[in-house]
């Protein structure tokens, strides 16, 4: 007789053969259950158990992704709206000043009648577009001649061949830049100096 131990109740026993690895082996009374109508092994039942577990954590899980999916995209699309409202309200802000300067210039022109008036009233919307520009954080760029050029401050639109100053050197301002908040968003144009000498350098290698 070899002692085993079933694999549906646990319990020991003896049988009148070798056990085979590879099959299940079951004691008398639950071999007697199986041919009479087959069942699941403990094991088996154990597994199906823990699988279903896993089902319902796994959908649960799923749905509380879901949910914080959509808690996610709502915050996300509430902020999108913040940031469009935000700049919507700025640009009223600015047209706001904008439309009042317009309608100040167009009093003065209209109301004018003399050239010296026009001049102190047309000083007095100069004023206003400061003072917008300093709420704003505006800031025109200080530009001066004979100052080395900066490509992070100005562009060049004009080279002037002269010796009175260096190469790249600022020789005059053509179009006035800005800063808003200390970063530029309007490039200062200028003219540079370029050496007479190497001016006529370059012409005589061109002919050449």
């Amino acid at each position: 007789m070899n002692k085993i131990i079933c694999v549906d109740c646990g319990n020991g026993d003896e049988v009148p053969f070798k056990p085979d690895e590879d099959r299940p082996v079951y004691c008398k009374e639950c071999f007697q259950k199986h041919r009479t109508s087959p069942q699941k092994t403990k094991r088996v039942l154990d597994l199906e158990s823990e699988l279903e577990t896993l089902k319902v954590e796994f959908e649960k899980s799923k749905k509380d992704y879901s949910y914080l999916y959509a808690d996610f995209d709502n915050y996300k699309k509430l902020k999108e709206q913040d940031l469009l409202n935000a700049k919507m309200k700025s640009r009223v802000d600015v047209i706001k000043h904008l439309i009042e300067l317009y309608e100040d210039i167009n009093r003065v022109v209209k109301n004018s009648k003399d050239f010296e008036n026009l001049s102190e009233s047309i000083e007095t919307v100069i004023l206003k577009l400061e003072q917008i520009f300093k709420f704003e954080s505006v800031e025109p760029i200080e530009v001066k001649t004979g100052e080395k050029f900066d490509p992070s401050l100005h562009r060049v639109v004009e080279e002037i061949s002269t010796d009175d100053y260096g190469d790249n050197i600022i020789y005059k301002e053509i179009k006035k830049g800005y800063k808003i908040s200390g970063n530029v968003f309007q490039f200062s144009e200028v003219a540079v100096s370029q050496s007479e000498s190497n001016t006529k350098e370059e012409n005589v290698n061109v002919r050449n």
